[in-house]
């Protein structure tokens, strides 16, 4: 009976140390970015207790306005491109598949404290050029809406760029938001919530690829 008290304590043990250690890994030393296991698939397969709401193969990037990009960067570049917006499980039972892809209002986001939207943006461009053109698409902060100065590289993702914003556009709401590259794709992830902590930010988003 003893030998089965001290095997189950093992085992409990050895669970909660790689729980602990999982938690701990998001969250990568002071001013490193995150790196995490390559992968080629683009986007997100699945967020626990979120709903794929939109999927979309859009390849545009020079549709906005200013971006001051030159035009081998543009559209006929890009060989594939994915959109995607996740939103809560409450929020598509409540306000139905449609609206739940828009920003929730802050008294359902405080009713559902954490991540309440999440969008993703893959941009793959052609093999023969696309990495230094994807890393340049990175740095771009007109496209990424990254200011570098104020982005906190703590948080970032596969040495790619990490931001958090807030204001009148968002009350109550923090968006979090990441952008990396890799090999000849840029990714971008948008965590939206309210009393939504980076840790649970960059965990969503370390779901998304490609990475590496």
């Amino acid at each position: 009976m003893r030998r089965r008290r001290v095997v189950v304590l093992i085992l409990v043990l050895t669970i909660a140390g790689g729980v602990v250690g999982a938690t701990l890994a998001l969250r990568s030393p002071s001013g490193y970015s995150l790196q995490l296991a390559p992968t080629a698939r683009p986007g997100i397969v699945r967020i626990p207790g979120m709903t794929l709401v939109s999927s979309d193969h859009s390849k545009a990037i020079c549709s906005f306005k200013g971006t001051g990009l030159l035009p081998q960067i543009c559209d006929q570049d890009v060989t594939s491109g994915l959109d995607q917006i996740w939103a809560l499980n409450a929020a598509v039972a409540r306000y139905g598949k449609d609206r739940a892809g828009s920003v929730p209002p802050l008294a359902f986001a405080q009713r559902h404290p954490g991540p309440a939207m999440v969008t993703v943006e893959v941009r793959t461009l052609y093999h023969w050029h696309g990495r230094d053109l994807a890393e340049k698409l990175l740095h771009s902060t007109v496209y990424t809406d990254f200011d570098t100065n104020d982005a906190t590289q703590e948080w970032a993702i596969n040495g790619g760029l990490a931001e958090a914003l807030g204001g009148p556009a968002i009350p109550g709401m923090t968006d979090f938001q990441f952008a990396w590259a890799s090999k000849s794709s840029v990714v971008r992830v948008s965590v939206l919530g309210a009393d939504l902590t980076a840790v649970e930010a960059q965990r969503i988003a370390s779901l998304a690829g490609p990475r590496g």
